[in-house]
């Protein structure tokens, strides 16, 4: 990427987006616009934007459903799916996409339930593809928090290959992310250290803290999973992502700290 960190790659690219979509629409130009506004749309989810991404990917599966893209439209659906796993709104299991339900299930602490829905995506033919990649990392939390870790060996594997061709930030980060919940040698610490160094979208960065002090407290080191755990907390109620924030707000709890519930609604 040249030097560009994350975010600046982010924010060039949904300006791009964004331009090739005004000019879709100026032209009159309907039929691609589906394309567009799911790019954009994921481009916004991924800067955190999700009112924007969600109106974005709305407005996709209408027009795809108009113009006859049902291939678009299954994939705008797939980010609605997604953004209300992040929120934690409930999923048809017989319509939504194994990663949206795999997150919601890890969200509301069902790794087992994850862990099933993810192996036929991770392991199955398209196995190699970009998009199981992408679930490698819940693939690898659910098996450790379902106590069979063993199940994460292979695909890490693959998911260590995958992100050493690419040399990416963000594809650093969950490996390392990965392999401090897979290790079991006092490399624990600058596993969750090199994550949190690497991340720089904040949803990912939370998920990371709230592991490390999930980790921090079991290993009774309760002044360091406080500081990370608040840090989760604060970022998931930022966010909207209820079930994540319960999550933290539990961990905190059990580590002696008092929380207060945050009622409001941010996920915009």
């Amino acid at each position: 990427m040249g030097g560009l960190g994350l975010a600046d790659y982010d924010a060039r690219t949904h300006q791009l987006a964004l331009a090739a979509t005004a000019t879709l629409r100026a032209e009159g130009r309907v039929g691609l616009l589906p394309q567009a506004l799911t790019f954009l749309a994921r481009v916004e989810y991924v800067r955190r934007h999700y009112a924007d991404a969600r109106g974005f990917a709305e407005e996709a599966v209408s027009i795809a459903a108009d113009t006859g893209q049902p291939a678009w439209s299954r994939l705008a659906t797939a980010l609605l799916d997604q953004l209300a796993a992040v929120h934690g709104d409930p999923l048809d299991p017989a319509t939504a996409n194994p990663a949206a339900l795999a997150l919601l299930d890890l969200g509301q602490g069902r790794p087992e339930q994850a862990l099933l829905g993810l192996e036929a995506p991770v392991y199955g033919k398209a196995r190699n593809r970009t998009s199981a990649m992408h679930l490698v990392p819940d693939l690898v939390e659910a098996a450790l928090r379902s106590g069979r870790s063993a199940r994460a060996a292979e695909p890490f594997a693959r998911l260590e290959s995958w992100a050493g061709v690419l040399r990416q930030g963000w594809t650093d980060a969950l490996v390392s992310r990965c392999r401090a919940l897979l290790s079991t040698t006092p490399d624990v610490d600058a596993y969750f250290r090199a994550a949190l160094a690497a991340h720089e979208r904040p949803f990912d960065r939370a998920r990371t803290e709230l592991l490390y002090g999930e980790w921090l407290r079991r290993s009774r080191r309760t002044s360091d999973a406080q500081e990370h755990l608040r840090a989760a907390l604060e970022t998931f109620e930022w966010l909207g992502a209820r079930p994540w924030a319960d999550r933290a707000r539990t961990e905190l709890g059990a580590t002696g700290w008092s929380t207060q519930r945050n009622t409001g609604d941010r996920f915009a």
